[in-house]
C-alpha cells in the first residue's frame, strides 16, 4: 500500500515535467507559435535612408532592397564611398567606387593588431 501511495506523486511530477519538455502550452496560456513573423522592411526607400547615414564597418559595400512594396525581386545598391568596411577579419577599409579596397593604412592596422 505504501508503495502505491509513493508512485502516485511520482508519475504526477514525470507527467507535468514530460509537458513542460514536450512545449505543450498550459491550457490558459495562448500559443506563441501561432503569432505570424515580422516582416522585415527591405525597400529601397528604408535602405537607402540607412545607407546615408551608416557608420560601419559593413561586411561588403552593397546592399539588396525591393524597389516596390511587394516585388520579389532585388536590386543591388551601393554605400556611399568613404562608408567603412570589413577588407577582412582584422582589417577595415573603407568604400570606395563600390569596392572595399585593401586599407590604405594597412601596415599600421597590422602593426597594431600584432602589438595589441
Amino acid at each position: 500500500v505504501t508503495m502505491k501511495i509513493q508512485a502516485l506523486p511520482i508519475i504526477a511530477v514525470v507527467a507535468g515535467l514530460l509537458s513542460i519538455v514536450c512545449g505543450a502550452p498550459a491550457a490558459n496560456e495562448e500559443n506563441k507559435r501561432a503569432e505570424e513573423p515580422v516582416k522585415e522592411d527591405r525597400s529601397c526607400k528604408k535602405r537607402d535612408a540607412e545607407a546615408k547615414t551608416e557608420k560601419g564597418p559593413v561586411l561588403g559595400c552593397n546592399y539588396f532592397c525591393h524597389e516596390r512594396e511587394g516585388d520579389v525581386s532585388y536590386v543591388e545598391k551601393y554605400y556611399p564611398d568613404g562608408v567603412p568596411c570589413q577588407y577582412s577579419d582584422s582589417l577595415i577599409s573603407k568604400c570606395t567606387n563600390k569596392e572595399c579596397p585593401y586599407p590604405k593604412e594597412d601596415m599600421e592596422q597590422i602593426k597594431e593588431n600584432r602589438e595589441g
